[in-house]
């Protein structure tokens, strides 16, 4: 069975972590009801936080039964009920900085959490001046000295700190320490886990005067220790990344612009800024900065037309 729309528009799962901020809100407007917004998921089928079609005939069913009901082959290739849809891609407004934190491979993370593993790509959308992140370390470290670090709060010292700016890509693999600093709005495509080890939270306390949860243990059990470069620099093609688990292409928009795909798979469509149409067949849907679309395989051909910047991404 097949969903008769090649294009379907989804709606978003939001979240309201405490780093968040109101870019998302103010600037893409993204009515959620919440002060500050830390993430928007736009494309999801983690139990966690839903996207949901809002076009076509199976107006609002959650994406994940969505998926289930008429690419029952993209499910089967999951690895537990977190990734039935093997992607997640967010859109960040971190106000504050973010945790240290870790994430494991596929073997670690079902093994003791019951989710994959995730590896990421940023795509920095806008930066605050002196923002930046960081990702890997500077030099090889052992246990010892990791663990060191994170009891005398020097660990980010031994961290690479990027200055980021609007446009730079950064891939985060399994096993890589990092952390997105105050001042960046990312776009992130990952795996879609929430499997994640924070070693270092700068002894934040949430609304109720709690410490988060850290996971130290766990971190050191998954963590590359050695010396690691994350920014991913252009290669002069539209993909902006290209790892094990998907791929990653940016456009920019201006008037219309034709994409060959391959129809063997599937692909997600996120738009993040400006407006932009988006046809395949007989399908046609408008997405504005913050919204995506889920395009069904079998489609061999998109059309943009707008003056937009996007991002396409598939397995």
């Amino acid at each position: 069975m097949s969903g008769n729309e090649k294009i379907i528009k989804l709606s978003a799962s939001y979240k309201g972590y405490i780093w968040g901020g109101r870019r998302l809100i103010d600037d893409f407007g993204m009515d959620c009801g919440l002060d500050r917004l830390a993430e928007a998921w736009l494309v999801s089928a983690h139990p966690e936080g839903q996207s949901s079609v809002i076009s076509g005939k199976d107006e609002g069913m959650i994406f994940g039964d969505y998926i289930e009901k008429y690419y029952p082959e993209i499910t089967k290739k999951a690895l537990s009920s977190s990734d039935r849809f093997p992607l997640l891609v967010k859109l960040l407004d971190a106000q504050s900085d973010l945790s240290v934190q870790v994430h494991p491979d596929n073997e670690y993370g079902l093994a003791n959490d019951g989710q994959p593993g995730k590896s990421e790509m940023w795509l920095i959308l806008d930066s605050a001046p002196g923002a930046g992140i960081y990702v890997g370390f500077k030099q090889d470290m052992t246990e010892e000295e990791v663990i060191s670090a994170v009891e005398d709060g020097t660990v980010l010292e031994k961290m690479n700190f990027y200055p980021t700016s609007k446009g730079e890509v950064y891939f985060i693999p399994v096993g890589t320490v990092h952390a997105i600093g105050a001042g960046n709005l990312i776009c992130e495509v990952q795996n879609s886990s929430t499997c994640t080890y924070r070693l270092f939270d700068y002894k934040r306390t949430d609304k109720d005067g709690n410490m988060r949860e850290l996971h130290l243990d766990k971190a050191l059990a998954v963590m590359n220790y050695s010396k690691f470069d994350a920014k991913v620099e252009p290669d002069g093609t539209d993909t902006i990344l290209r790892c094990d688990d998907f791929i990653c292409d940016l456009y920019e928009v201006s008037g219309s612009k034709e994409i060959e795909t391959d129809p063997s798979r599937f692909d997600c469509l996120i738009c993040v800024r400006g407006c932009v149409s988006a046809s395949a067949g007989d399908s046609c849907e408008e997405l504005s900065a913050g919204q995506s679309a889920f395009v069904a395989p079998g489609v061999s051909k998109i059309t943009l037309t707008g003056d937009a910047t996007v991002v396409l991404c598939h397995t």
